[in-house]
């Protein structure tokens, strides 16, 4: 059975998030590791006698399907994260997006850092 490993990221201060709030989505997603790494364990117990533990096993499913995503998006996060700050790179579709949207990416971060 596949076990998934706690990732570890690169994250220096940034400027609007703070690191109390960082230490929190870490620890966050070091739960979503261990109970998915649970569930499977689990799943795979029950599995043995899967028409006896049907509903328990679609139940587990579902849960996991949760843990496994908050686990994934919170590496795309982290990563994001890592290394500090970067430029969008102006041929990507988030760019263009903006682009389109907004007019400049200057713009677009000028409002999307006053919040509106």
């Amino acid at each position: 059975m596949k076990k998934f490993e706690e990732q570890k990221f690169n994250i220096p201060e940034l400027k609007g998030i703070s690191k109390k709030s960082v230490e929190e989505h870490l620890k966050l997603y070091a739960g979503y590791v261990k109970h998915a790494n649970l569930i499977l364990e689990h799943i795979e117990e029950l599995a043995k006698d899967s028409e006896k533990f049907a509903y328990e096993l679609g139940e587990l499913q579902r849960r996991f399907s949760f843990e496994f995503n908050g686990m994934r998006n919170h590496e795309i996060y982290f990563e994001s994260l890592s290394g500090g700050p970067k430029q969008i790179p102006l041929g990507s579709e988030a760019a263009g997006l903006i682009l389109e949207t907004w007019g400049s990416i200057e713009k677009w971060l000028e409002m999307f850092t006053e919040g509106q």
